[in-house]
């Protein structure tokens, strides 16, 4: 009824009722504490409790491995110990650990690696911005073909970058007519 190769990864939120204790008072590292995350929407929702990460039997909809630490908790965090649960009791090789991007963590990936399982994870951004026009993601300047730039060293104390035609990374189809009328090509600091 199990299949067990093709697992889900999630969290839920479960509200507490109970009083909030000082950690040196209480002596337990388990109790209730806030947590906050964004629903599908994008907004933010917080509640006094805990979370409970489930690992789902994607075939059966049964869930194989449960742990529910305080809300406060990352997700990230609590996924290595779910994998490892899962492969302890499932009695086929797991080939696929689907999460969503919360678990985009070097350690999840690692977790799955070691039990020679693929992660399937929706990278996750972490806010980044869309870059100004004419700026590739990783801050390299394009050209007016949309070629990634060639860094050509620093003059004073700026970083020069060449029309990429120019320098032979790049085969435009316009040549360097389209950037610039000078043979050494579209230069920016």
């Amino acid at each position: 009824m199990i299949d067990g190769r093709h697992q889900v990864i999630d969290s839920a939120a479960i509200d507490a009722y109970e009083k909030k204790q000082p950690k040196k008072r209480s002596g337990r590292t388990g109790n209730a504490n806030w947590g906050a995350k964004f629903d599908s929407f994008g907004n933010k929702m917080t509640w006094f409790g805990y979370k409970m990460h489930l690992s789902v039997d994607t075939k059966s909809e049964l869930p194989m491995a449960i742990e529910v630490p305080p809300a406060h908790v990352n997700d990230g965090d609590v996924a290595p110990q779910l994998i490892e649960q899962v492969n302890q009791y499932t009695h086929s090789q797991i080939q696929y650990l689907i999460m969503d991007a919360g678990y985009d963590q070097l350690k999840n990936y690692e977790s799955a690696k070691n039990i020679g399982a693929q992660a399937i994870i929706p990278l996750n951004l972490r806010n980044e911005k869309e870059p100004p026009a004419g700026i590739a993601s990783h801050g390299t300047p394009r050209c007016s073909m949309g070629y990634d730039m060639t860094y050509w060293g620093a003059h004073k104390n700026q970083l020069k970058f060449r029309c990429p035609h120019a320098t032979g990374k790049v085969d435009c189809p316009l040549g360097m007519a389209a950037c610039s009328s000078s043979k050494y090509g579209m230069v920016k600091k």
